[in-house]
This record gives C-alpha cells, structure tokens and sequence, in this order.
C-alpha cells in the first residue's frame, strides 16, 4: 500500500498519477520511495561540499565584479541606507550622495554579510555561503528524484554530475552570490510550485508568495525561474485533472501580490538591467536561447568557450561558430528527452513539467533580447535552472530500460568529460591563486590584480586621515577591492569604463588615492587621474608594488 500524501509533510505533497488505459490520471499516492536509498548521494553531497569548501578556506575566493558592487550596498546597509552605495558627489567630492541599488538584488551580499556579523572574514562567509547553498542544491535535486524517478543510481549520479560541473565548482574560486544561490533556490522552488495546486487558496497563496520572495532575493532572474515553475505545475495539473484546482487559484494570487510587493519597495526605485527598449530581431540570440538550455545544465558552453576563448565575450549577437558547437549536444539531449522511454507515470509528468519550464524560460528571455534592455546580454548561465531540470530528465531517461546502449554511453561520456572540466578547471585556479601575491588576510579575499602590499599601503593612509581620504578603484576587477577597507572608509568606484568623459569636481580634507593595475594602459590610468578637476595633473604621487600602482595627491 503506498503512503498517503498527508503522511509527507508540505515540501514532499505532490500530485502523484498513474496510467490506466494509457491516459494519466490523478491517484493520492507517490511512487514508492523507499526504492531509493538516500545514503549514498547524501555521502557524497557532503564529501563534495566539504571538500571545495575546505580548499576555498584555505585559498579563498575572488569577488565577481558585480557581487562587489553588491557589497557595496552592503557597507551602505552596515551604515543605515539600506541596499544603497554611498560614494561621493560628482559636484562636490567631499560629500556623499545615497543611490538605491536595484541592478542586482540584495541576496548576493546579505547572506555572506549575515554571516560575516558573526565574527567570520567576509571571505571565509563567502565560502561558508557557497557551501551551505551547493549542499542546498545537491539535497534538493536529490529530493527531486526521490519525489519523481527514485532509483539510487540517479540520485547518486546526479549529485557527483552537478557538484562537480563548472558552474558549481566556479563559485568556489569566484564569488558569484546570486548565480549559486538561484542554483540551491531551484530544486526547492519546483518542488514548491509543483506542490501548491494540491493545497487550499491560503495555503497555496502563502507558498507561492513565499516562493517568489526567495527566487527575487537569490537573484532577479530568479522571477522567471519561479515563475517557470509556477506556470508549468499550474498546467500540468489543470491538464491532467481537467480543472482548475483551488491550490492553482491561490497559487496565481499569492504570486501577483508578491511582485507587486517587489515592483513597489524595489524595481520601481531604478534600472535593471533589463531597463530600455531597443527593439530588434537578433536571430542568432534566439536561436542561442533555443538550444541552450539543453547543454547548461553540464555547462557544455563554458567548455566550448574555454577552448575556443574566440567565442567568449557574448553580448548581444550569439556567434555562428558557438551555436555549431552547441546545437548537436543540444539535439542529442533533447532526443533522449522527448524520445526516450520513461518508466513511470511519474517520470512521465517530470518530463511534462521540465519541457513547459524549459519552454516559459526561452520565452522570457527571447522576449527580453527582442525587446533589448540597456545590458540584456546573452549567457549560458541565466538558462542554467532551465538547463538543469533537462538534464536530470536526460538523467533519467538514459538509463530506463530500452536506451539504446549508445545513447546511454554518449551521455555518459558527455557528463564525464564536462565533470572532469569542472574539476580540473578548479584545481588549476586554487593552485594559481596559492602562488599569487593577492591574498588579503584582513577581509580573506583573493584580490585578484592588487597584491597585499597595496591594500595595506591604502589602509595606513586610512588609519591616519579616516573619512578625510577617498579611495578610488576602477569597476572591472579592482572595485572587488572595497571589501578590504574599513566599512566606513569613502570610496570611489569609478566606472570610467561606460563613462569616459565623466568629471568630479572639489576637494576633500585627506588625500585622494587611486588604485589601478600597473598592466592598465597608460592612457586609461590618464582618463582615471584626469577625472578630478580640482587636482593637478602633474602633482600625482605614485607608490608601485608587484602588480600595482597607489596614485595619491
């Protein structure tokens, strides 16, 4: 006799059905679960999060450029202007202008910041961060199996595929907070989405609404991953009940109150970068979008990327050469997918599921490149929750019963070889950054272009003139820099990248100090000095370390 749903608990009450005269239809039981023996993919969740996490403890992480914009609005929040930069005025640098922050949401930087309250470097907070929500992940796609195809070997096989693809191991050498924390919110928010049209109107309001909050604080584009997930179970059950469900009502309601929320107290208060209109018909990012999905849940872009480095830097335009290389691996997922046999019913609806999400998410996105925001660009990364969901159905069906054997062993040889890239492109990156000179010790960061010597060198100027001084960094790989400083030290991060021409004028009490990479061209550093007005052109001081150079005036 199965178990009743009521007997699982909230996260685990999920439609179940079955087949009679091949047409599913709705039953009150799950597929036997104890089929599946936990143990072995909980072990090995475990193994590998303790052991990515100990190595970024002992050499930790660099900052993503637009996390440490984040955690600048960290130090405003620690000041009380909450999720808002606090940096001078370009009229008058000696005193400070408050802006809200809504280009990334606040998710990045207070859990690590959270953390960090209690006594920890931010650095190893950062780390205990991307520990605690690939562990989250792994846990959850485990729970995923469990609730629809449970069968030891996938559950084990998809915590080794997806702890050790490059995406996970990434965040452990580069603090990338929203892209792993919508990677722990994903397995968590299907299940929730799929649960909810099994509930009565409050309930399913409550959770939907939940849901929702959580997708927004992990990132922004966490709102089309939940409402992917909430569009696709909405369907499936309607489709196979043949009504719609009070759960599905409340679902709906409880998801529009909780944007609203979110457009009011957040979006509404500035640009993101989805922000303008330009409309145009970027075939190639269309198509871009249409096969991704299919190979992101391996990372197989970012292989293709790392060896033909040509095709990185994509913006809006998708490089014919990359969709080359893309498309066959994307064909052959899909085959598997669409194709394949699946056993039980409960695959079966799994499939359902993963292709309308899979389909909600390329039409959010095709309709955000047509529409062409400020800086919309094309990434492998934002069809990652997509991507993931196909690959645990690929997962499945590659191992059902009458898989040609070739299928089955081209898969195989697929995940093996973008697990082995994840892996080794970690090592490679742990075993540089352990030579490097850019280890702060106060903030337990890696800093990437600056050395030690440097930020110790602004932190004396800063421990004699206090907020008298300013400290200047350029945006690209130096803002991550803010974190070594004092909380309530005055910084600049000049963005001289988008603004050239961009001046500030007067004077503070202190010293004005600049910090850029020797390897920057000179004309750049000139652009940089230039920007103050108010100082002289040829009265700069320069300290030169290892890799940096300290401007001071």
């Amino acid at each position: 006799m199965k178990k009743p749903l009521a007997q699982l608990g909230a996260w685990n009450r999920l439609l179940d059905f079955t087949v009679k005269d091949n047409i599913p239809t709705p039953t009150a039981s799950l597929a036997h679960p104890q089929a599946l023996n936990c143990a072995p993919a909980l072990i090995a969740a475990f193994a590998i999060c303790g052991v990515l996490g100990g190595i970024s403890l002992l050499v930790p992480p660099s900052i993503d450029w637009d996390s440490a914009i984040g955690f600048l609005a960290w130090r405003g929040t620690l000041l009380g202007a909450v999720n808002s930069i606090i940096e001078p005025d370009r009229s008058n640098i000696a005193r400070d202008t408050v802006s809200f922050l809504t280009w990334w949401s606040p998710g990045q930087y207070l859990v690590p910041g959270a953390i960090s309250l209690l006594g920890l470097p931010l650095g190893a907070a950062m780390t205990l961060t991307v520990t605690l929500a690939l562990l989250c992940c792994l846990i959850g796609w485990m729970v995923v199996v469990r609730e629809f195809a449970p069968n030891t070997t996938s559950a084990l096989l998809v915590v080794v595929s997806v702890g050790s693809f490059r995406y996970s191991t990434r965040a452990f050498t580069s603090y990338h907070g929203g892209e792993i924390l919508l990677e722990a919110a994903t397995p968590w928010l299907i299940l929730a989405a799929l649960s909810i049209p099994a509930m009565n109107v409050l309930r399913a309001a409550l959770l939907a609404a939940g849901a929702v909050l959580v997708a927004f604080i992990a990132k922004l584009t966490g709102l089309i991953v939940v409402a992917a997930s909430l569009v696709a179970a909405c369907l499936v059950s309607t489709v196979l009940s043949r009504r719609i469900t009070q759960g599905v009502v409340g679902g709906a309601l409880g998801a529009v109150m909780a944007l609203i929320v979110i457009y009011v107290s957040f979006l509404s208060r500035g640009s993101t970068p989805a922000s303008g209109i330009n409309w145009s018909l970027p075939l190639t990012t269309i198509a871009g979008s249409f096969f991704s999905p299919w190979v992101a849940g391996m990372s197989w872009g970012d292989l293709i990327i790392f060896f033909r480095p040509n095709l990185g830097g994509i913006y809006i335009d998708v490089p014919i050469g990359y969709l080359a290389m893309i498309a066959p691996v994307a064909l052959l997922i899909m085959h598997i997918i669409v194709r394949s046999g699946f056993q039980t019913a409960d695959a079966i609806r799994l499939r359902h599921f993963a292709l309308l999400f899979y389909g909600v998410t390329v039409t959010c996105f095709i309709f955000i490149y047509i529409k062409g925001g400020a800086h919309t660009s094309f990434d492998e990364r934002h069809f990652r929750s997509a991507g993931t969901i196909l690959f645990l159905c690929a997962l499945i069906s590659a191992f059902a019963a009458g898989t040609p054997a070739w299928i089955r062993g081209s898969f195989l040889v697929l995940c093996a070889l973008t697990a082995l890239y994840g892996v080794a492109s970690f090592s490679n990156h742990e075993l540089r950054t352990a030579k490097g000179q850019s280890l702060d010790r106060a903030s337990w960061t890696n800093q990437g272009m600056f050395d030690a010597a440097a930020i110790d060198f602004a932190r004396e100027i800063y421990a004699r003139e206090g907020r008298d001084a300013l400290f200047v960094l350029p945006l690209f790989g130096q803002a991550q820099s803010a974190v070594t400083m004092p909380v309530d030290a005055r910084i600049l991060v000049m963005r001289f990248e988008y603004e050239p021409e961009g001046r500030y004028f007067g004077r503070v009490p202190g010293h004005v100090v600049v910090l850029v990479p020797n390897d920057m061209f000179d004309t750049s550093k000139g652009v940089v000095l230039s920007a103050f007005t108010d100082y002289a052109p040829d009265a700069w001081n320069r300290k030169t370390f290892a890799n940096t150079s300290v401007y001071f005036q």
